[in-house]
């Protein structure tokens, strides 16, 4: 008479027997497909968690690289501009706000060059589907010559993608990068007519600037031309200044950014209603929830 074991103890006696069977290299190899099906799994979510999202192509991650994910949580919640600070040390274009905490290798390479590139290759040629431009703005912090120059040296294995600039025309490509701080003029106009970067103006630019075409954005400290900090409504002769800086931008086919800005939903709408350019803030899933709302 035979002995019936339980289904489950069978099916367990089994399993074991089957995983002493497997030899330690196809136990290896199990079990890294299972570490690949869970990446996999994780990776699909992100990349429908971030198809979800709507495109803000006014949406600048100011000090991006001071995220949690730098570039990608500004690529997650529909950003299409991104700002990184670099510092020219032992060769390399660090990125950080402050010298003390530039650290080696977080570079403008590692962090956003080769990660935009890539995005670029599986994207069908955008950074942002459905958006027609995506900026990427570099402020110069160490000497002015030498990290403009190595700047302008780190984006040539990137040239397929990027906008080229000169003195009269551009040829637009995915991604805009324009040079602001303590970027050097003249070494970015002696690249000309094909440099890689163009440069960021300020407001006094917007009467006596360069062209358009090597200086497509005009940005400025809001602090500066203006008092309304974000608490009741932009009061109208600040709104009349507004508009006038908008429409003086808009007819050199300029854009406008403003730093150092209120950052909060009332002003966000605020700069929307006024044809800001671009919409400066620290706070990328906040304002990706404001422009969302039905």
């Amino acid at each position: 008479m035979g002995f019936d074991a339980p289904k489950p103890f069978f099916k367990c006696v089994v399993c074991h027997a089957f995983s002493l069977a497997q030899t330690p290299v196809q136990r290896e190899a199990r079990n890294m497909n299972r570490i690949q099906l869970a990446c996999a799994a994780t990776l699909l979510s992100l990349t429908v968690s971030a198809l979800a999202q709507t495109v803000l192509p006014f949406a600048h991650s100011h000090n991006d690289y001071e995220r949690t994910r730098p570039l990608a949580d500004a690529l997650d919640n529909g950003f299409c501009g991104v700002e990184a600070d670099v510092w020219l040390i032992d060769g390399e274009l660090r990125v950080a706000h402050e010298k003390a905490k530039a650290v080696a290798g977080r570079t403008l390479e590692s962090l956003y060059l080769a990660p935009l590139h890539e995005r670029w290759k599986t994207n069908g040629g955008f950074v942002q589907k459905g958006a027609p431009h995506f900026m990427l703005l570099i402020d110069v912090k160490s000497a002015a010559v030498p990290t403009t120059e190595a700047v302008l040296e780190a984006l040539k294995p990137h040239a397929e993608l990027l906008t080229r600039y000169s003195t009269n025309q551009l040829k637009p490509g995915a991604i805009s990068v324009i040079l602001s701080g303590n970027r050097d003029a003249s070494t970015v106009l002696r690249q000309s007519p094909a440099s890689l970067a163009s440069l960021d103006g300020r407001l006094p630019d917007l009467t006596n600037g360069l062209p358009t075409t090597i200086m497509p954005l005009v940005s400025e400290s809001w602090q500066k031309p203006f008092q309304w900090r974000g608490k009741g409504p932009l009061p109208s002769t600040e709104a009349a200044k507004l508009a006038n800086f908008v429409k003086l931008a808009h007819e050199q086919n300029r854009r406008l950014r403003f730093w150092a800005s209120p950052d909060a939903p009332e002003a966000w709408r605020t700069f929307r209603a006024s044809g800001l350019d671009w919409i400066n803030t620290d706070r990328p899933a906040e304002i990706q929830r404001e422009f969302s709302k039905p």
